[in-house]
């Protein structure tokens, strides 16, 4: 094995590369339909928009911070270093999947008004191209949530090639002790 610095989480083969698919903003008339219901269709585009960002920086926090600088501190750091690194990826990793937690929980209650929202719309005469655009959103959103149980597989990945790299560490560390003591020796 060769022991030396990661240079980017994208040059992994491991990385994850999966992007959403496209997605418009509603387009919506003014004077079209009701003003409530309008209201509650911006205001859930407004939540979806925020969740999508949460989803960026979450997979940034995870392939930047945990994969590449801890990495590097695991390959060439000190045994002190090496601990404080382990110890700031399971941080990062629990910081993770706790926003992974809270991303699902608002997945939920945007589907939750999304359902009560499209029940009120289909009341309304003339909105079916939006009722269309809207389930597209869902899909999309629904794509979101199947992307969670990926980055927790990706995190279990990590922490297990992490682990094998600190015992190849110490294998090194090892050998290198044991041709010090028979380079003594033979002195």
């Amino acid at each position: 094995m060769v022991i030396g610095k990661v240079d980017s989480a994208e040059n992994s083969p491991q990385a994850v590369k999966s992007s959403p698919p496209n997605m418009t903003g509603l387009n919506i008339s003014e004077g079209e339909g009701n003003d409530a219901v309008w209201g509650m269709v911006t205001k859930l585009q407004n939540e979806f928009d925020a969740s999508q960002a949460e989803v960026r920086q979450l997979r940034t926090k995870l392939d930047e911070q945990s994969r590449i600088k801890e990495m590097n501190t695991l390959l060439t750091g000190t045994d002190e270093e090496v601990n404080k690194a382990r110890t700031e990826i399971v941080a990062d990793r629990d910081r993770a999947m706790d926003e992974c937690r809270a991303w699902k929980i608002k997945y939920e209650t945007f589907l939750e008004s999304h359902t009560k929202l499209l029940k009120e719309v289909e009341g309304q005469g003339g909105l079916r191209s939006q009722n269309a655009q809207m389930n597209a959103e869902l899909g999309v959103l629904q794509y979101h949530k199947e992307e969670l149980p990926k980055l927790k597989a990706e995190n279990l990945r990590q922490a297990a090639e992490i682990q094998l790299l600190r015992k190849e560490l110490k294998e090194a560390t090892n050998q290198l002790e044991g041709a010090k003591e028979a380079c003594a020796v033979e002195q």
